[in-house]
C-alpha cells in the first residue's frame, strides 16, 4: 500500500514539474515596436530582498537589447551610468496541486494573478531621484495535463519571462519612460556652479607698476 502511495506522489510531482504552462503576455505591434530606442547606457542592479528576482531582472534587461551592458552593482562598481532595482516583485502565486493530485492531473489547477515587472532607475548623485517604470498585464498559470498541451500553442509557455514577448513588452515599457531615464543623466553632467570662482577681477589702478 505504502509502495502505490508513493508511486503516486511521484508521479503527481512529475505532473507538477512537467506538465505546467502560463499565458504569455500580448504581442507589441509594430508601431509599438518602432518606439524601442537602444539607452547607450551601463546599468546596475542593485540587490533584492530575494536575490533571485533582481538576478532574473538582470537577465531580462539583457534580453531587451536596450542597454550597453547590464551587471549587478557590485560588479559595475563606478561604471554604472544608473542604478536600477526592484520595486515591486510581480509573480503568480504559488498553486498547490490539490485537485490535480486527486484527479492525476486529468482536472488541472488554475491560478490568474498579475504579471510583469515594476522597477525604478536611479541617479548616483541622488538616489531620491527615480524614474518608476511598470510593466503589467493578467496572466493565468495551469498545472495538469492541460499544461502539457497547451505549451504547444504559441500563446503559451512553461517559462514566459525567456520568451521574446515578454522581453519585448518589458523594452517598450523602458522606452516610453526612456526621456525621463535620460534625464538624470543629463542633470548629472550639468556644472556645479556653485564651485565656481565668483571673484570680481581687480579695479583698475589697485595693481603695482613698475618703472
Amino acid at each position: 500500500m505504502k509502495c502505490l502511495v508513493y508511486t503516486l506522489l511521484a508521479f503527481v510531482m512529475i505532473i507538477a514539474s512537467g506538465c505546467g504552462s502560463t499565458r504569455l503576455p500580448p504581442r507589441i505591434t509594430e508601431a509599438d515596436r518602432a518606439r524601442i530606442t537602444p539607452l547607450d547606457l551601463t546599468v546596475g542592479v542593485e540587490r533584492y530582498q530575494y536575490p533571485a528576482h533582481s538576478k532574473a531582472l538582470q537577465k531580462n534587461l539583457r534580453q531587451t537589447k536596450l542597454f550597453t551592458n547590464v551587471d549587478s552593482v557590485y560588479n559595475l562598481s563606478l561604471n554604472a551610468d544608473l542604478y536600477v532595482e526592484v520595486e515591486e516583485h510581480l509573480y503568480e502565486p504559488a498553486i498547490i496541486p490539490c485537485i490535480s493530485f486527486f484527479t492525476l492531473g486529468i482536472i488541472p489547477n488554475t491560478v490568474t494573478a498579475e504579471a510583469g515587472e515594476v522597477i525604478s532607475f536611479i541617479s548616483k548623485k541622488d538616489p531620491t531621484r527615480k524614474v518608476r517604470v511598470e510593466y503589467r498585464y493578467e496572466s493565468k498559470s495551469v498545472l495538469g495535463w492541460a499544461g502539457l498541451f497547451l505549451n504547444l500553442s504559441p500563446n503559451w509557455s512553461i517559462n514566459q519571462k525567456a520568451d521574446k514577448r515578454y522581453v519585448d513588452g518589458l523594452a517598450l515599457a523602458i522606452s516610453k519612460k526612456s526621456e525621463a531615464i535620460l534625464q538624470l543623466i543629463e542633470e548629472e553632467k550639468r556644472p556645479n556652479h556653485g564651485l565656481e570662482s565668483t571673484s570680481a577681477p581687480p579695479a583698475a589702478g589697485t595693481l603695482e607698476t613698475h618703472p
